[in-house]
């Protein structure tokens, strides 16, 4: 079994305030837990499964249906300021 320590940056110490003092501790098997060098402050984080979050983009199945071509049409002003 693998354990990986890694340092949570700009993270702040939800007992002692400190910041950039947490670790999340990952370990196969077990749920990740964190941990603060400066006070020993301990918690377990469950592994939840993360959703996609909503956001404004047009889902595609919207976007595919009704595709138009664009028709570009020449600008007869400016045909004539060539002239």
């Amino acid at each position: 079994m693998t354990v990986k320590k890694r340092f949570i940056a700009g993270a702040r110490c939800p007992s002692c305030n400190e910041i950039d003092r947490l670790v999340v501790i990952m370990q196969e098997g077990f749920s990740d837990r964190r941990e603060c060098v400066a006070c020993g402050f301990s918690d377990a984080q469950d592994n939840v499964e993360v959703s996609e979050m909503p956001t404004r983009v047009i889902p595609k199945q919207e976007a595919d249906a009704e595709l138009q071509p664009l028709r570009l049409v020449p600008n007869p002003l400016s045909a004539k300021e060539q002239d």
